[in-house]
């Protein structure tokens, strides 16, 4: 494109990438167009292209974003069938006037209107769609405005596309409205799974029982893919796509295939999971240290600790507050936090004499600006410098799962905690579905009381009280109202012990 001398385009070159979200609003605020067309770097648009998008804004000038449709690159069955499901989706209206992220077009004033494009790694698309169906924007799809692109061959870069984009959906559902369309996929896939446990239930103890949910398993699992094949082939003939004959087949298992990824996805972010990690393969062969100094350049506590973000930072928040709380209702002059971050508690705390490390050197830099106290850097399962019995109070809030061997950072906090000290310990809980497929580059662990009790009783030391903080699923703001969900499934544990 550089070659290109006419002065009507302009480039945009990054040094550093920005991310998408970003790219796109700096384009936005660079154009001096009406017209915001948005597609994708695996794309290829036709000549008319263009030309079709601007059709439609002057046939109707009351529109505020018009839509297109994909075109698969590949012929291969696999390709075809994956662009001929999102087809039928499309152009049967089943997803109503939901615009494509890499094939729509706005008016610059609406999208403006609108906060400009959302600053979302995951579900900004999602996220845009749920603004305009908010401010009733008028918004159209048009099967004239085709844009080519790839699509996976293999069965795990569809899975993977599909859980991205189910988790994309839930990252906005603490901002969006009731939609009975959000709900299609989780009440599927829970009849599904009531079908199955009733046929089980029925194979151990009611053979009527055992029939009947086999019948309803059976054909809740099959009747979609047949709908799929029987729509499929009504638009072939309605398109003329003799081509996409191949993938009818197919059509009998890769709507399910896909929609269950999709809600895999969709239920993981909502129970607390962070798409950033999920799909990590290997970890990192960088050591520990390296990996928290980098985290330590892009994650502020004042972020992370923000009640007004989100329900997951309003848990942290009541973490931190009730952690805080314990400590300074203990008579004990000397404490220690033990991964202290960028000192979040620490300012929290009253004691007299208040020490703090981290691993991170950055992080300890911005805790000494922060709070009181005497900082330093060490590694949480290493022997400390401290004599036996030294401190009042030991607190360790989200440490204990990034380590590798948990049982050594207790067996030292045990060794330099006095008589009549307590340690207060958080940890994730195990049963929680975000916690249980989380992936990290390092160590990261999950728990149950029990385990936890475990090594407790290993080391001599009790646990005297136990909180649980946060409901562990869905991650939507209106469980944060109900209190008794946390006791029901709780994201975390904050436990106070003694020797």
């Amino acid at each position: 494109m550089k070659s290109f001398k006419d002065k009507r385009i302009i480039i945009i070159d990054n040094k550093k990438n920005k991310g998408r979200p970003a790219s796109v609003n700096e384009g936005i605020n660079q154009t001096k167009g009406k017209i915001i067309v948005i597609t994708d770097a695996d794309c290829i648009a036709p000549k008319n292209w263009l030309h079709n998008i601007k059709k439609e804004f002057d046939s109707n000038s009351q529109l505020d974003a018009v839509g297109g449709v994909y075109e698969t690159i590949g012929k291969d069955s696999i390709s075809l069938a994956g662009n001929l499901l999102e087809r039928i989706f499309m152009d049967f209206g089943l997803i109503p006037n939901a615009l494509p992220g890499a094939n729509s077009a706005y008016k610059k004033d609406a999208l403006l209107e609108l906060g400009g494009y959302p600053l979302r790694k995951w579900g900004a698309d999602s996220f845009l769609n749920m603004l305009m169906r908010e401010k009733k924007k008028k918004v159209k799809i048009s099967p004239k405005i085709v844009i080519k692109t790839i699509y996976p061959k293999k069965l795990k870069p569809i899975l993977k596309r599909k859980f991205y984009w189910g988790g994309g959906l839930a990252k906005t559902m603490d901002k969006m409205k009731f939609s009975l369309g959000s709900f299609i996929r989780p009440v599927y896939f829970t009849l599904l799974l009531t079908s199955l446990l009733t046929a089980l239930f029925g194979w151990l103890f009611n053979s009527q029982a055992f029939l009947l949910g086999s019948v309803l398993f059976l054909a809740i699992l099959i009747l979609p893919g047949i709908a799929m094949m029987l729509l499929g082939f009504v638009w072939i003939f309605k398109e003329n796509q003799i081509e996409y004959v191949k993938a009818l087949p197919l059509m009998l298992i890769l709507p399910i295939v896909q929609e269950a990824s999709y809600f895999a996805g969709f239920m993981y972010v909502l129970s607390g999971g962070n798409l950033n990690n999920v799909w990590r393969q290997n970890k990192s062969k960088k050591n520990k240290k390296d990996i928290w100094e980098q985290r330590a350049e892009k994650d502020h506590a004042d972020v992370m600790y923000s009640s007004k973000n989100n329900i997951f930072n309003k848990n942290i928040n009541k973490l931190k507050n009730y952690a805080a709380h314990w400590a300074n209702k203990h008579k004990g002059r000397k404490l220690l936090e033990i991964g202290c971050g960028d000192g979040i508690i620490t300012q929290e705390f009253k004691q007299k004499d208040i020490f703090a490390f981290d691993i991170s050197e950055k992080r300890i830099q911005r805790a000494k600006k922060r709070a009181k106290g005497t900082f330093f850097i060490a590694n949480a399962e290493k022997q400390l410098d401290f004599d036996d019995n030294t401190f009042d109070i030991i607190v360790a809030i989200n440490v204990i799962e990034y380590l590798k061997n948990p049982e050594k950072m207790l067996k030292e906090a045990r060794r330099i905690l006095n008589t009549n000290g307590i340690l207060i310990l958080s940890f994730p809980n195990k049963y929680v579905i975000g916690n249980l497929f989380y992936k990290d580059e390092v160590d990261f662990k999950r728990f149950s009381r029990g385990n936890i009790h475990k090594i407790l009783n290993k080391l001599n030391l009790k646990s005297i009280h136990t909180k649980k903080i946060g409901f562990g699923a869905p991650n939507w703001r209106i469980f944060s109202k109900f209190q008794v969900l946390e006791k029901v499934l709780p994201k975390q544990y904050l436990m106070l012990i003694k020797k």
